[in-house]
């Protein structure tokens, strides 16, 4: 069984990230020193989501890969069975 959807802390982190990211943007316009501070703040928090966002990802990646692999050897036995039956009829 494949996941369909990405676990919810995978989900949270990336909303985190994309929110962080725009606000980036809109800082980089930003010529005052307390918006600059918040820039590199809001850098300083992209990189530490990044950390925590690469095992998360990593893992549904593999999670997803190896139900994918299931469902392909599900998929093939049950070609056999029938193979198998049709044979059993001749």
């Amino acid at each position: 069984m494949t996941r369909e959807t990405e676990p919810e802390e995978l989900d949270k982190l990336q909303r985190r990230k994309l929110e962080l990211e725009v606000e980036t943007h809109a800082l980089e316009r930003e010529k005052d020193t307390e918006s600059k501070e918040r820039l590199r703040e809001a850098r300083k928090a992209i990189a530490e989501v990044e950390e925590k966002l690469q095992p998360l990802r990593a893992a549904y990646e593999n999670e997803k890969r190896r139900g994918e692999e299931i469902n392909e050897m599900r998929k093939k036995l049950d070609e056999l069975r029938v193979k198998v039956e049709d044979a059993e009829r001749r």
